[in-house]
C-alpha cells in the first residue's frame, strides 16, 4: 500500500511539474512571436491626434455656413470662460468655431448650446480674446477645413511636439488637401524658426495612393528630418470602401517608409467624415481610423511588459522542480 501510495505521488508530482514546464515552454514560443511581431512595428512616429483631441469627433453638419465667415466678439473673454457672446452669422449647437487668444495662437472651440448670440461652451476658453473681428467658423465645407481651421490645426500640432526639436529642420508633408491648399504649412513655417519645408501633398490623395507614390515623391529630397502625414478624408470617401485595416496598414507602410530614410514620421489622424444622408458610415469609418492609429502606436512601444508573463512561467516551473524533488526525496525515506 506504502509503494502504492508513493508511485501514485510520484507520477502526481512529475505531470504538474511536466505541465507547468510546458506551459513555460508555450509562453517563450508566444512572446518570441509576439516580440518579432512587435520588432516589426517597432515604428519611429508621433501622432497628432486632431480628431479627438482638436475636433471632438465632429464634422461639419448640414446646416451650418461653409467658407470663411468672421464674427465680432463683443467684449473681452478672459482665459477660463466658458462662453462668449459674438455678433455675426448664427452658429450652431455642437458647431466648432476657430478663436485667436491674446497669445496669437488659433484655438478651437465647440457650441453647447446658445442664448440669443451668447454661446455656452464645451470647454473652457484658453487664453483669453481679445474684443472685435477675432473668431471665425472652421470648416470650409463637408471635407475641409477654411484658412481659420487650418492655422489651428498647425498650432495644435506645434502644441503637441517639443519646439526645440523641430526647428531648423528639414519638413516634408505629404496627404491629401488638408495639406496640399498650403494654409497650415504657412502657418507652422512661420511658427517655427528655421524650417525648410516640402510640400509633397496631392489634393483628392489616398493612403493607397501616396503609399505608391512615396519613393517618386520623396526620390528629389535629400536627408528629411520630419515627415508629416495626412491622409484618412479621401480613403472613408472612396468607393470601393478602404476599410479599416487597409488604412492603417497603408499608413504603417508609409511610416516603414519614412524610417528607412532616416526621418521620423508625424501623423495628424483622420478627419471627421460627415453623417452621409442621415447615416453614419463617413463619420464611422473615419472614427475607425483615428482609433486604429492611436492601436498602432500603442503597439509600438516597448513591449517589457510581456517579459512578466515569461518571469511567472519560470517561477512556477522552478518552484515545481524544488516540489518534485522535495517529495522524491520523502519517498526515498518511506
Amino acid at each position: 500500500m506504502k509503494n502504492n501510495h508513493s508511485s501514485s505521488i510520484y507520477k502526481r508530482t512529475f505531470l504538474s511539474f511536466f505541465l507547468l514546464i510546458s506551459a513555460s515552454l508555450l509562453s517563450v514560443t508566444s512572446f518570441a512571436k509576439d516580440n518579432a511581431v512587435k520588432q516589426k512595428i517597432n515604428l519611429d512616429f508621433s501622432v497628432i491626434p486632431m480628431h479627438y483631441g482638436l475636433l471632438n469627433a465632429e464634422p461639419w453638419t448640414w446646416g451650418e455656413a461653409k467658407g470663411l465667415i468672421e464674427y465680432e466678439v463683443s467684449s473681452d473673454v478672459s482665459a477660463g470662460d466658458d462662453q462668449i457672446t459674438l455678433n455675426g452669422h448664427v452658429l450652431h449647437e455642437s458647431e466648432l468655431f476657430v478663436y485667436l487668444s491674446y497669445s496669437g495662437k488659433y484655438h478651437v472651440a465647440q457650441v453647447k448650446s446658445k442664448d440669443d448670440n451668447t454661446y455656452h461652451l464645451e470647454d473652457q476658453i484658453r487664453g483669453g480674446i481679445s474684443a472685435g473681428p477675432n473668431v471665425w467658423n472652421f470648416y470650409e465645407n463637408g471635407s475641409h477645413p477654411n484658412t481659420a481651421g487650418h492655422k489651428a490645426i498647425a498650432d495644435f500640432a506645434i502644441e503637441h511636439l517639443n519646439t526645440a526639436n523641430i526647428e531648423n529642420k528639414k519638413h516634408v508633408f505629404i496627404g491629401d488637401s488638408w495639406f496640399a491648399e498650403g494654409t497650415f504649412i504657412d502657418r507652422f513655417s512661420s511658427q517655427i524658426a528655421g524650417s525648410h519645408v516640402i510640400n509633397k501633398a496631392v489634393h483628392g490623395r489616398t493612403s493607397s495612393e501616396a503609399l505608391l507614390a512615396f519613393d517618386t515623391d520623396l526620390s528629389n529630397v535629400d536627408s528629411p528630418d520630419f515627415i508629416w502625414v495626412s491622409l484618412g478624408t479621401n480613403d472613408y470617401w472612396n468607393r470601393p470602401i478602404i476599410t479599416s485595416h487597409e488604412y492603417i496598414k497603408n499608413i504603417e507602410n508609409i511610416i516603414l517608409k519614412v524610417n528607412t530614410l532616416g526621418a521620423k514620421a508625424i501623423v495628424i489622424d483622420a478627419s471627421v467624415g460627415i453623417y452621409d444622408d442621415g447615416t453614419s458610415q463617413p463619420k464611422a469609418r473615419s472614427d475607425n481610423y483615428a482609433n486604429a492609429l492611436h492601436t498602432l502606436k500603442n503597439n509600438s512601444k516597448s513591449s517589457a511588459g510581456s517579459l512578466h508573463i515569461i518571469d511567472l512561467f519560470s517561477l512556477l516551473a522552478l518552484w515545481s522542480f524544488f516540489a518534485f524533488a522535495r517529495k522524491k526525496t520523502n519517498l526515498r525515506k518511506l
